[in-house]
């Protein structure tokens, strides 16, 4: 007996009535392909329960062409899971061929599903309920979706799961189950509690599945549940497209009756000849291939898509990773500017002295610079008013009057030069010429300020002219003859 050890999972499938459904091999033999229903029954009710078991008899019953096959199941008790084995059918269900053709023919409004499969379609499963009801078995939950197609365009009959096995004596089932869409008139009734089905109810739902491979959406549709069953039980649905031939419109329109008892029993319809014909259609003559290849284009597609979303995703994490690290980066250089500036007071508090902008005007430098060159030049030399007064002096009356030795000691004197001593300055008397023994500091020893000048311009006129004065009066016993 096989284990869940002995079945590799390829890819999900999607979900049905009691669980998720996935595409399955042997890993003995990967060529056989198998699809299992897994179903959590841990967390189901009795009732749940009940029919969970009922779909898997029924299914190991069933032996049809177009019914799903039944390989066998497993029971994993350690984790409550029930794994149900079942055909593979590859080519999906007939609700996303619908799909895909609503897509095509919003582009290309008269392309449709192509008649002969729709015929094909219909006469298989009409043979797939006759089957079933001649078993009294009503299968309660006939859609698209639950209609697989397998490799070669054959219409299974799917998920058994809101079947209903009716006893010999009994005729109808009072449960309200299913999709409403695809609810007969007596299934709905006026209230929940007073609806019922028979087997011409399955009749009604392969109706309204002919009528949406036709034209493409389902005859019966609404916005809220009350008006879904006040169009269906008046019976007003949507009109076929006229590309279809009137005989499989009017097959499709004798389905969907209001009266069920005027509605044909699968049986009844098998029996009628072109019903018949439709069954042995071959592949070829169906224009599904462009769906199949539409198909697989679209998968790989969807592939393609998902790798680029998971690039994508990978660079998006990349780029919030470098902005994080730039937002960290950048609140570490605020808080080293902080402190930077934190640094510098404390600097500029501790030296005392705090760093001002300088403030030079054009007009501040100019006036600077006149003030500078004229100390300069008073350092170099001096006042031009004190040389000239010297300069001015004569003193050949001295050696005219007299040459007394007294006397020409005193022009020696005044030609060597001497140094006058008056108020405690110095002032140098050298052949006539004024230096000022400020402007020259003695040797090895910095000058500490610049000299002020005209400090000692009134006390060198004073003493120049005494000096001159006493000369004079020395010369001469007269003064005024030196004038």
């Amino acid at each position: 007996m096989l284990t869940i050890k002995d079945y590799q999972i390829l890819q999900y499938l999607g979900s049905g009535t009691f669980g998720t459904c996935s595409k399955v091999c042997l890993k003995a033999d990967p060529k056989k392909i198998f699809a299992w229903k897994e179903t959590d029954y841990n967390q189901f009710s009795e009732s749940q329960l009940q029919m969970l078991c009922q779909e898997v008899n029924l299914l190991r019953s069933l032996q049809h062409q177009n019914i799903v096959r039944f390989y066998g199941r497993i029971v994993d008790k350690s984790t409550g899971r029930l794994y149900v084995v079942m055909e593979y059918c590859s080519n999906g269900d007939l609700s996303s061929l619908i799909a895909y053709f609503s897509g095509v023919n919003r582009l290309l409004p008269n392309c449709l599903v192509p008649e002969s499969f729709v015929r094909r379609v219909c006469a298989q499963l009409l043979s797939a309920l006759d089957y079933c009801h001649s078993r009294n078995i009503l299968h309660r939950d006939l859609k698209p979706a639950n209609v697989l197609l397998d490799s070669d365009w054959n219409a299974k009959l799917a998920d058994f799961g809101l079947s209903r096995v009716l006893s010999s004596m009994q005729s109808l089932a009072t449960t309200f189950v299913g999709t409403p869409m695809y609810m007969s008139p007596e299934l709905l009734g006026d209230s929940e509690a007073e609806g019922f089905s028979t087997p011409k109810s399955d009749i009604w739902a392969l109706g309204c599945v002919l009528h949406e491979l036709m034209a493409l959406k389902p005859p019966f549709s609404a916005q809220s549940k009350p008006e879904l069953r006040h169009r269906i039980r008046s019976g007003c649905h949507a009109d076929l497209p006229v590309m279809f031939s009137p005989s499989l419109r009017h097959l499709a329109t004798e389905m969907v009756v209001l009266d069920h008892s005027k509605r044909p029993s699968a049986g009844e319809l098998l029996g009628r000849a072109e019903v018949r014909l439709w069954s042995v259609s071959k592949t070829k003559d169906f224009g599904c291939t462009a769906y199949t290849r539409g198909r697989a284009e679209l998968q790989l597609m969807q592939a393609d898509l998902s790798d680029k979303e998971a690039k994508l995703a990978e660079r998006e994490r990349l780029l919030a990773e470098a902005e994080e690290k730039v937002n960290q980066r950048q609140t570490e250089l605020v808080e080293l500017d902080k402190a930077l500036k934190e640094k510098q007071q404390l600097i500029a508090k501790a030296t005392g002295s705090v760093t001002r902008p300088r403030r030079h005007t054009e007009t501040g430098v100019q006036a600077m610079k006149p003030k500078q060159q004229q100390q300069k030049c008073q350092l170099q030399q001096p006042a031009s008013r004190h040389r000239i007064a010297l300069q001015s002096i004569d003193c050949s009356p001295i050696a005219a009057v007299s040459n007394s030795p007294q006397q020409q000691q005193q022009q020696q004197l005044l030609e060597r030069g001497t140094t006058v001593v008056r108020d405690a300055r110095k002032v140098t008397l050298a052949k006539g010429k004024y230096v000022s023994p400020v402007a020259t500091p003695p040797e090895g020893c910095e000058q500490r300020r610049a000299p002020q000048p005209g400090r000692y311009e009134p006390v060198l006129d004073m003493t120049l002219r005494r000096r001159q004065k006493q000369l004079l009066q020395k010369c001469s016993p007269d003064p005024g003859a030196c004038v």
